[in-house]
């Protein structure tokens, strides 16, 4: 985890994602996406993320949220593989869930993703913690930019700050608060299968909407307070694939090209495990 890159760039991430959303929105048609005057209680938003958290992230995130609060969602479900990221954007992404009046479920997927570093953090303040089969969690010892070598005071500094943020989440989602620690101190790592047995997450699913079916009617305490997941058989409204940004532990993230989607129909179940889902892929420009 490293420091943020300069802020002057988040007003053009705003503007260019603003762009990308309203297109795959216009082009979803039918397809269910954004708000709508058809946007019937139920209906859950999925992000999908795969990559190093950074500030587009960050971005990304706050951007379903934002969406899925103006439409009304019964939920958001992020779908998150990542080895970790940047502290101060994986902290903005846990600053937005934990004032979000939506439930928010983190579902570390598909199988052979995982939630490392910065991921752990995240899962770990979701109002719901989910993993696919075949996934991990853990290894969350902070580590310098560019993968130097920290002196030992600010070793201690950073290591007992992290530890201490991670346990004040832990407590506050009743998770295992142990784990969560040694995650940090230890860079400990555990299954799928384990995690649900520590108590390290809620529950283990296939896909989105075996996760919506099992945790629906379960009681979760939101920003805005309690709140019962109404979730069973929800409609999914699927959001682009967030774009992850090369060289993302590097000096020069800041300088970062922005990544453009091409918009597909699929019948795959990459995006949200729906067949009608429109999902968006991304090319680097050339």
């Amino acid at each position: 985890m490293a420091s943020r890159p300069q802020a002057s760039h988040l007003p053009f991430l705003r503007f260019t994602l603003s762009l990308l959303l309203s297109g795959c929105l216009l082009l979803s048609g039918s397809a269910g996406f954004g708000k709508s005057e058809d946007n019937a209680p139920g209906v859950v938003y999925v992000g999908t993320y795969e990559g190093v958290i950074n500030p587009v992230t960050a971005e990304y995130f706050n951007r379903v949220l934002t969406d899925a609060q103006e439409a009304g969602a019964a939920a958001v479900v992020l779908r998150l593989d990542t080895p970790g990221g940047l502290d101060t954007s994986m902290r903005l992404i846990i600053k937005d869930i934990t004032a979000s009046p939506i439930p928010v479920i983190v579902y570390v997927a598909p199988s052979g993703g995982r939630a490392a570093s910065a991921g752990v953090f995240i899962l770990y303040s979701a109002h719901i913690a989910a993993m696919a089969p075949g996934t991990n969690v853990g290894a969350a010892h902070p580590v310098a930019m560019g993968g130097g070598e920290m002196d030992a005071v600010m070793k201690a500094k950073v290591e007992n700050d992290a530890a201490a943020y991670i346990k004040s989440i832990a407590e506050k989602r009743g998770r295992n608060v142990q784990w969560a620690e040694d995650a940090v101190r230890k860079s400990v790592s555990v299954t799928e299968k384990e995690a649900l047995s520590l108590k390290v997450i809620d529950l283990i699913a296939d896909d989105v909407p075996a996760l919506l079916a099992a945790v629906d009617g379960r009681e979760v305490v939101t920003g805005a307070g309690k709140v019962v997941l109404r979730t069973k058989g929800a409609r999914l409204s699927c959001t682009i694939r967030a774009p992850s940004c090369p060289g993302s532990s590097g000096p020069s993230a800041s300088s970062w090209p922005f990544i453009p989607f091409r918009p597909c129909r699929s019948t795959t179940r990459a995006c949200c495990s729906s067949s009608w889902a429109l999902c968006c892929s991304f090319s680097r420009s050339r």
